[in-house]
């Protein structure tokens, strides 16, 4: 299972992520995360949904 998620030059802005509290390049507009932590937290919601024996669907 592979996720491939890709980010435009208008979907980034240059701030501080709320999660991790780094400055960053890579901010989601509208997430005010960076992209790393927004696909550390879809990653974990995969696993946790895997864990209650709920099916994941890309």
């Amino acid at each position: 299972m592979e996720k491939i998620t890709t980010y435009g030059p208008f979907d980034l802005t240059h701030g501080k992520c709320k999660c991790c509290g780094e400055t960053s390049f890579e901010i989601v507009i509208g997430e005010d995360m960076c992209a790393d932590c927004v696909q550390m937290i879809e990653f974990e919601e995969m696993c946790m949904k895997m864990m209650e024996g709920g099916k994941y669907e890309i």
